[in-house]
């Protein structure tokens, strides 16, 4: 398998589907929640803007990270280097 191009961004599909997966695995249905922005970074470059509804920052900031830490297996596995992807908080501005 060739190595990807590092200069292209991934599809941003991967990100928007974990945000789905994570958020229904650790959210109950009657919990309130807020929304919080969060930049997605792709070797430092902005990728994208995720909002995640959770109750508090802290909770916003976890389930941030175990959406970068399924994106980032994601990308080795599609050939891309480790911790390619990270996040900061606040939206993206492009």
């Amino acid at each position: 398998m060739a190595a990807p191009d590092l200069s292209v961004f991934p599809d941003f599909g991967l990100v928007e589907n974990l945000l789905a997966d994570v958020t229904s695995e650790t959210q109950a249905a009657s919990t309130q929640t807020i929304p919080f922005p969060f930049c997605v970074l792709f070797l430092g470059r902005q990728w994208g803007t995720l909002v995640v509804a959770a109750p508090s920052p802290e909770e916003a900031a976890t389930t941030m990270d175990q959406i970068i830490q399924r994106v980032n297996a994601g990308l080795v596995s599609m050939g891309y280097p480790p911790n390619a992807c990270s996040w900061k908080s606040g939206a993206c501005q492009f």
